[in-house]
């Protein structure tokens, strides 16, 4: 009976042994099936869609005057705090020292029994040690000024991002260009036309009425913080109107110097998160946009005809030269040569 119970207990071992073994070897080939198809999967991409490497959008930095006045206004703060911190560390210096100079004054005093000088310097002893210990400067927040400059650098960064992300090596895009009206922020040269572009890194919401901005700004919140703050740079000029005498100006120069006369398209695009658009009545420019809302395909249907290689590479050349005049020459003397100076177009 033994004997029997014994075997029965095996058979069953074995039995249960077996159906591990099969479903293991099952589990381990649908995992074994299952990593090949993820390392051999494709992103979806669409009807006619497919992964193609492209060389990068080509980006020409002519000056970066946000960079220039951010940098700037942070070297005076930072000069300040330095001024601040060294005229805090002589006068823990001073007080150190004048501590340990009565201090030895006194002991010196002591050992000679000259009991009133030790007395006289041990009460300058004292004064020195209870004199209030200068306080250490604090670096101090970046002020307005710099606040505003740091954020147009940054604006202008998330447009390259923004372009760079969508644009091949037929583009150009220049940053800085200045001409006598002022300057552009961005200028994108490629096969679909000119497109010179006035960055704003404003929140809030904007409206516009002709060449008048204004905003509403917010906070982080949504909430409504201060109604009707005008959007405009030192001498009142609302971007359209910074945009459109800046480009202008480059307009004409291209068309007199140029092969073909091509048409500059004038965008104002906001690039803070929090921007959205509200009214927008007599709008001056081509495209006003927020960076997310910015559609290239309606920005190309604005730029005219399109650009050969050829052209594209001639009009590059000739903004940047055009630059090059500009900033070597002061503002009033910009003005005053713009009408004799004469280039022959580039071959």
């Amino acid at each position: 009976m033994f004997i029997v119970a014994s075997l029965l207990v095996l058979s069953a071992v074995f039995a249960l042994a077996a159906m591990w073994a099969a479903w293991r070897k099952k589990a381990c080939g649908s995992l074994a099936i299952v990593g090949a198809g993820y390392q051999g999967a494709r992103p979806r991409l669409g009807p006619g869609k497919s992964i193609q490497p492209r060389d990068p959008l080509q980006i020409l930095e002519l000056s970066n005057h946000a960079a220039d006045k951010a940098d700037a206004a942070r070297s005076i703060r930072l000069a300040g705090y330095s001024q601040s911190l060294g005229h805090y560390q002589r006068a823990i210096s001073d007080r150190e020292q004048a501590i340990q100079g009565w201090q030895r004054a006194k002991s010196v005093a002591l050992s000679r029994r000259e009991w009133l000088v030790a007395f006289k310097s041990w009460r300058q002893l004292r004064a020195a040690k209870n004199a209030p210990v200068p306080q250490a400067p604090l670096s101090s927040l970046p002020g307005r000024e710099e606040t505003l400059w740091a954020a147009g650098q940054e604006g202008e960064r998330r447009l390259d991002a923004f372009l760079a992300s969508r644009l091949d090596s037929n583009w150009t895009l220049l940053a800085g260009y200045k001409n006598a009206k002022g300057e552009v922020d961005r200028i994108l040269v490629g096969p679909e036309g000119v497109f010179a572009f006035e960055v704003k890194n404003l929140n809030g919401v904007i409206h516009c009425d002709g060449d008048h901005w204004w905003r509403d700004k917010r906070d982080r919140y949504g909430n409504l913080v201060e109604r009707g703050v005008p959007i405009a740079d030192k001498g009142g000029r609302g971007p359209s109107r910074q945009i459109n005498e800046a480009a202008d100006t480059l307009e004409r120069f291209l068309g007199k110097r140029a092969a073909r006369a091509p048409k500059v398209t004038r965008v104002v695009v906001f690039t803070h998160d929090r921007a959205v658009l509200g009214a927008m009545e007599n709008v001056s420019v081509n495209i006003v946009a927020t960076l997310t809302g910015l559609d290239m395909d309606r920005m190309f249907a604005q730029g005219g005809e399109r650009l050969e290689d050829g052209l594209r590479r001639q009009i590059v050349a000739l903004i940047r030269r055009d630059h090059e005049f500009n900033a070597d020459m002061p503002r009033t003397r910009r003005q005053m040569a713009l009408a004799k100076r004469s280039f022959l177009p580039l071959s």
